[in-house]
Formats: structure tokens, sequence, C-alpha cells
């Protein structure tokens, strides 16, 4: 069987096994998002309930350490002068509680019987937990006081537990220890009674919760230190930090600062290149956090062994539909060569090329006679050419025209006040099309300068005509009206009033104190300025946007403003500057904008500004076709009238 591609045919049996694939992925995506969604939830419920119920084990153990040594405390404090009871006291909590590991009665150096140390401490035999031996500690070689369970709860003045650290000369194993204060029957503090949790306890408890295969648990200190995990060697040597420093996945440091602010949740990570789940729940006793991490592979393997399962099913039976329909199509189209044939004939401009007889009465004959009437139209149709060509060469030409005409309506001449020395201007509009709806005017009355930037709605000759019109408001009711917002009042209602066409444009006005720099705007749903300093700042000036002009009328504008130092400039633009898109649909951006601007090393040159950005927007967009008006506008306020 031999296929060719470019038989219409062919081209028939892709389009319907296409528009068959577009249905099935489409229901596969739905099938896929619903089951992976429910299996997610499950799997989530699943390991937070594991999970919390690994905390609440060991949330369990620590209570029942610190109800022992709060019940021992009043006990000790009630017989604080019966020495040969303190052993007692011991023995019993390491009896009693099988979760105590070695617990502890210490003294304030020199309060006990004139003894500078004294401390006595019960240990649980690792290999025989009945048996119990009882120390007396204290010393230069042991120097309690100034260790982390005894100093820290005495500055606390509170029970505390402490980080998990190896008490070398005591138990010789990794543990916590609680601890709380001793006192006397005037509340003062003597010492204090401490309990100590093998951290081997915990370990087993938390290692034992995995949920998969090549899942793992650990648990993080306050500090971040792990505490448990499956590499031994970090436990109290790394941090969660120092540990994932080289993992490049953002979500990796919000799992740690999480964990550490004793939060509850779960994230989606990248674990060593392996895309992963991790759960994590609080201690808030203690001041841990235990995780679970499953990799996405184990969790999801019986849903995507299914998705596997299905995709062969759906192409083998695609490729099968496939092959019926093409046979099925090409044996109805075989007569439509016959009429391929005579189209070309006609397609090399033989409009009386003889078309073939058809005997039959279907859709054939109807398709001869299109082919007919097709041959008529086409003669026509190149008479109709002719005058339409030579129609279309009269309107560009009359484009042209407008453009001289619209272009003639802007300030071109630079500079533009020579006798006035306190400012320098400059102002460049480049349209999309022939003719544009982007504006800028400046003039100069009395000791003002106005000047505006504009950009109308739509592109082409509506939205010249409503740039024609603004231009002309713009100068009518400036004659009058100094006001910024004022003026912008008066041209909004005047172009609302008769505005059928549902246009809008964008302006901003502003008016320029020469004598004093002080900067009187209001922005009408235009882009905001950029102020450029003598200091070095680049930044855009805060404006109220309000409401572009023609919407409605009778909206009251937001008058503002500001001060120009002597050596600033402001820097206006239409959207065609930072919407100047790539070939990779990129936007030219605010942002690239003040970089730009940023890098111009004399703002008093407003020329060499404009040409500077203008130069980066045509690098930026290398050659990609202009899709909007581009239109800038800078002042430099050089000085003002008294410094003349």
């Amino acid at each position: 069987m031999l296929i060719k591609f470019r038989s219409f045919s062919t081209k028939l049996s892709i389009s319907i096994i296409a528009v068959t694939g577009l249905l099935f992925l489409i229901s596969f995506f739905i099938y896929f998002s619903f089951t992976k969604n429910t299996i997610e939830t499950e799997v989530f419920e699943k390991s937070r309930n594991q999970l919390k119920n690994v905390t609440h084990s060991i949330d369990a153990i620590l209570a029942s350490v610190e109800h022992s040594i709060e019940t021992s405390k009043f006990f000790v404090e009630q017989n604080i002068d019966n020495e040969a009871l303190f052993k007692d006291v011991l023995s019993n909590i390491l009896t009693t509680n099988p979760n105590v590991y070695g617990c502890t009665i210490a003294f304030e150096p020199g309060y006990y019987k004139g003894n500078n140390y004294y401390m006595l401490y019960a240990l649980r035999n690792q290999e025989d937990p009945n048996q119990i031996t009882i120390n007396r500690l204290g010393g230069k070689s042991y120097d309690y006081p100034y260790m982390d369970w005894y100093l820290i709860p005495m500055l606390l003045d509170e029970g505390y537990w402490s980080e998990p650290y190896n008490d070398d000369g005591a138990a010789d194993v990794l543990m916590s220890s609680y601890t709380q204060i001793l006192r006397d029957e005037n509340g003062e503090k003597i010492g204090v009674i401490v309990g100590d949790v093998w951290l081997d306890r915990f370990s087993k408890i938390v290692i034992a919760n995995k949920p998969y295969e090549n899942s793992y648990a650990f648990m993080l200190s306050r500090n971040g230190y792990y505490l448990v995990h499956r590499e031994s060697d970090r436990i109290l040597n790394e941090t969660f930090f120092t540990a994932t420093d080289d993992m490049t996945d953002p979500q990796v440091l919000k799992i740690g600062y999480d964990m550490i602010n004793l939060k509850r949740g779960d994230y989606t990570f990248f674990n060593d290149d392996t895309l992963a789940y991790v759960f994590f729940e609080p201690i808030p006793r203690i001041g841990w956090s235990v995780a679970t991490v499953s990799q996405e592979s184990d969790v999801m393997a019986s849903f995507n062994l299914m998705n596997s399962i299905i995709w062969f099913i759906v192409i083998g039976g695609l490729a099968l539909i496939f092959v019926f329909v093409w046979f099925t199509i090409k044996r109805i189209a075989a007569p439509l060569k016959v009429f391929s044939r005579s189209a070309s004939v006609i397609a090399k401009g033989d409009f009386n090329a003889p078309l073939p007889e058809i005997r039959s009465h279907d859709e054939m004959l109807e398709l001869k006679n299109a082919f007919s009437g097709m041959q008529n139209s086409l003669k026509n149709y190149i008479e109709e050419l002719r005058t339409t060509t030579s129609a279309r060469e009269r309107i560009e030409s009359e484009l042209a025209i407008a453009n001289q005409i619209q272009m003639g309506m802007l300030p071109k001449v630079f500079p533009p006040f020579p006798n006035c020395s306190q400012i320098d201007l400059y102002a460049l509009l480049k349209p999309a099309k022939e003719v544009g709806g982007d504006l800028y005017d400046f003039f100069v009355k009395g000791d003002k300068l106005f000047f505006t930037v504009g950009d109308a709605s739509g592109k082409g000759v509506p939205a010249s005509l409503l740039m024609a019109v603004t231009s002309s408001l713009f100068r009518s009711v400036t004659a009058h009206i100094e006001e910024p917002d004022k003026i912008l009042q008066n041209l909004n209602d005047a172009i609302a009033e008769s505005n059928d066409a549902n246009m809008f444009i964008t302006l901003f006005v502003a008016v320029l104190d020469l004598n004093s720099g002080i900067l009187n705007y209001s922005n009408g749903g235009h882009n905001p300025p950029v102020i450029m300093t003598t200091k070095g700042e680049t930044k855009f000036l805060s404006t109220k946007p309000n409401l572009a002009l023609g919407v409605f009328s009778g909206f009251n504008f937001v008058a503002e403003q500001t001060k120009l130092n002597v050596g600033d400039s402001i820097f206006m633009y239409s959207d065609g500057l930072t919407e100047a898109e790539n070939s990779d649909k990129e936007l030219f951006s605010d942002s690239r904008l003040i970089d730009t601007l940023a890098q111009v090393q004399d703002i008093s040159n407003p020329k060499e500004v404009i040409d500077t950005v203008e130069n980066e927007v045509a690098r930026f967009v290398d050659g990609n076709e202009q899709s909007d008006d581009l239109t800038m506008l800078i002042v430099n306020f050089k000085k003002i009238k008294q410094d003349e």
C-alpha cells in the first residue's frame, strides 16, 4: 500500500484522525487531571495521617517525660533536706517511665550542704533496661552549671527542652533533656531536675514511617539540624540548609524555613532531579519538625501504568481508523483527478480550457458546472482587477498625502524655542501605518510651557482623525485655560459629545512654570512619564491614571503637582514604546525603558536621550514589524528665569 501524503484522500484522512485525536486528548486530559487529583488527594491525606501518627507518638513520649519530671519536682522540693530520698526519686522515674533514659537532680554550686557541686545522675542500662546505675557527678571535668540543659532553663526561669546533644560525661549517647527548676520555700531557684530521652527512641518511630519503597523520613531540630536521617553522618553535623545548598529548586528553601517555623504542609519539588512530594508536621512541644519524602514515580506508579496502556490502545486504534478512512475516501474522490488536470490548464491562464464530460447526475456534475462558472468569473475578475489596482494606487497616494498633512500638524523644528533658555526639548513620532493615532504638542505662553503626549485607540485613518481633532482642541482649549485637569475635562466633554464610534484617546497634559520649576499635570489614562534627575535617579512619576478621554462626559480629572530641579528632565512616551515586540513576542517593557534611560550620560541633551531610546528599541525588536505608533517627548529644565 503506497500512501501519497499530498493527495486529497490522505490529507482528509489525516484531518479526520486529527479531530478524533484532539477529542481523545481532551477526554484524556480531563480523565488524567481528575484521576491524578483524586490519587494525589488520597496520597496526601494518607501521608498526612501517617505523619500525624508519628508526631503524636513523639509528642506522647515527650508529654510522659514532662509529667514524670514535673511530678517528681514537687516531691523533691517538699523533701529537700532528705538526701537519701533523691536516689529513690530518680530510680522511681526510670522505673515508672520507660521513655526516660536518664534523669538528674543537680543543685546550684555551694547550695546543698556546702558542696560546691552536687549532682546525682541515674542512667538506664542500654542492654538491660531494668538495670539502673546512679552516680554523683560535677566538677571541673563535668561543669554542669554551664551546660545548656542546666543554664538555659535557669536563665529562662521555666521548663525547657534542650537541643539534642551528646553528653560525653554522663550517658554518652545522643539525647535531649527536659529540665524543671527546683525552688526553695521562698521561691528562689536552687537547682534543677532533669529527664533525658534517648534520640534513638524517636529515630525508630520516624524511620518506620515509609509509605513507599523509596520513601524516607527525617526530623529537624528547632535550629534546622538533622536529628533523624537515613544518612547517619548528617545527624547533628549538618543543617537542612547546608545539606541542600546545591539544590536549585527554590521550593527546597521554603521547605526548610516552613519546618523550622513549625508550620505543617506539603510541597512538590525536585529532589536530585527526581520529582518528589514532601510532607511535614511540627512537634510544637519541643520545636522539632518531622518530614516524609516520597518519589512521584512511586506514588503514581499504578496511575502511570494505566496511562501507558491507554496510550497504546488509542494509538493503535487511531492507526486502524486512519487506514479505513483513507481507503474509503480514496475510492470516493477518484473522479477528482480529472478535474485536477483541468484546473491545472485553467491555472496557466487558459480560461477556455475544455472540461471533461460527466455523465453521472451527482456532486461531480455540480462540480463541473462550478468549474464552468469559475471560467466565466475569472474572465470578469481579470478585468475588474485592472480597475481595482488603479483605484488602490490612488488610495495609497492619498494616504501618503494624509501622512504629510498629519506630520505637518506636529511641531518638528528643534530646538523649538531658541530665545527661551530655561528649557530644551525634543520629540519623535513614528506611525505604525501610513497615518497613526499618536500625538504630541508643546508651546510657551507667558512664563509657562504647555506640553502633552497622547495615544488614540485603534490604528489607521480613524485614529488619525481622532488625533487631529484632539490636537486642534488642545490648542484651542489651552488658549484660555491653564489648569491641566480643566484642560482634560474640556477635551473629554468635547470628544465624548460626538463620539458615535466609541473611540477614546489617552492624554497626559502638563504645565511647567519656567520661573519656579513647578510642574502641574493631569493624566488621562496615559502611561506615567519618567523623571530623570541630575542626581542620577530615574523613576516613573507618580500619577493618578484617571480615565481616557471620550469614554463619557462629565468626568472630574485630578490635578497633581511636582517640582523639577534645575537640570532635571521629564520623559513622556506612548505605549508603542514599552509594548514594542521582538520576534519572540517579548515586550520592551517598563523596566527595560528605565534601564535604558538610566544609562544616558547627558540628560541635558534631549535629542541624545531620545536617540538612545530609539536605538535601543530598534536593537531589541531586531527588524520585527512595528505594531503600534511610537511617540517620545522629553523636556529638560535647564534653569529658572531668575538665573538669567
